[in-house]
């Protein structure tokens, strides 16, 4: 099973707003067992990292998935992360994406992991699936 970790802030939680958008995007998911959601409220303006960790205290499954609450998954999303890493043994599976007006604005897509280039810039985007216990 997969829990799905939501880090965001009040102006993201109003009703029909991105929060609500980026839920339903994983209640759409093909994927037989996602789990389930931890949420995170970073209301005291800690950041995405700080609020990100919070929401992954709560996880007690072997896999969590990242979102943020701007950011809404495909459908097969975890589907697809979840049989990549099985089929190959991997712990940490960072995802391809589409961007708004179609531009990919990191131009890494499909490249293997390369930790010198990480050390260089971050090209892995906050949608990975990891093991829980790896990225704790």
């Amino acid at each position: 099973m997969i829990t799905v970790c939501i880090a965001t802030h009040p102006p993201r939680m109003g009703p029909g707003g991105l929060f609500e958008r980026a839920v339903a995007s994983v209640g759409r998911q093909t994927l037989s067992t996602p789990g389930t959601i931890a949420v995170a409220l970073d209301v005291d303006r800690e950041g995405a990292a700080a609020t990100r960790n919070r929401a992954l205290e709560l996880v007690e499954t072997e896999w969590v998935a990242f979102l943020d609450s701007d950011d809404e998954f495909l459908p097969d999303h975890l589907k697809l992360c979840a049989r990549y890493a099985y089929l190959s043994g991997v712990d940490v599976v960072y995802p391809g994406y589409e961007v708004e007006g179609g531009d990919d604005p990191v131009n890494c897509f499909g490249i293997p992991f390369d930790a010198s280039l990480l050390k260089r810039r971050n090209y892995i985007p906050v949608t990975v699936l990891a093991r829980t216990e790896l990225v704790r």
